[in-house]
């Protein structure tokens, strides 16, 4: 446990405010949610570490994308603080991180089961930033007709796996996209549409 860094000054309180800055972004998607504080674990950038100290617990599984399974430093500040069993399997993780231009293929996952759709996973990717990139056209709940977002920093083929998730409600996967302290939510609900194909072409080049 040599690697084990400071983590919430006030455990409690800084969780729930976390927690209620989550339901915020998942209640307005596309919106940008910025944490106060800002400190990461390993390669975790600091709202994704900021969202494994709030969600996961001894109870919530975690699945990793490789270069985080193997990050000593993220999973030893993990063990410490929150005690989160790290899962080897997709389907079988209440939360996911993956990290940015990295493929993936969104079916791995648990997107729940007609009798219990809550049982879906939460999947945590960081991206390069919300100024350029892919333009995202956003509808649905939360959203007062439409709203263009804009992510960089993202696979392709995995962002037009996003785009169909909504097809699959009640079923489906909720994202959150992480980049620094920042944090914008795209609820399996929302309606996504890829507007700019030649953008999201350059920014992955």
């Amino acid at each position: 446990m040599n690697l084990v860094k400071p983590g919430f000054n006030n455990p409690i309180h800084d969780a729930q405010t976390i927690f209620r800055q989550v339901l915020e972004a998942i209640s307005s998607p596309g919106s940008l949610q910025t944490f106060s504080d800002d400190f990461s674990f390993g390669c975790a950038n600091s709202a994704t570490t900021q969202l494994l100290l709030s969600l996961a617990d001894s109870s919530t599984s975690v699945w990793l994308c490789e270069a985080m399974k193997h990050d000593e430093e993220l999973t030893q500040n993990l063990k410490f603080h929150v005690n989160t069993p790290l899962s080897d399997t997709a389907n079988t993780a209440c939360f996911a991180v993956a990290m940015q231009n990295k493929p993936l293929q969104l079916s791995d996952f648990c997107w729940g089961s007609a009798e219990y759709p809550e049982t879906n996973t939460t999947l945590a990717i960081q991206v390069s930033g919300f100024d350029s990139g892919a333009n995202l056209s956003l509808m649905g709940p939360g959203i007062d007709g439409h709203r263009t977002v804009r992510v960089d920093g993202i696979d392709s083929d995995l962002l037009q796996q996003i785009a169909q998730i909504q097809r699959s409600q009640p079923l489906g996967i909720d994202i959150l996209f992480t980049c620094g302290t920042q944090l914008m939510a795209l609820p399996r609900s929302t309606q996504v549409t890829l507007t700019d194909t030649e953008a999201l072409t350059c920014t992955l080049q």
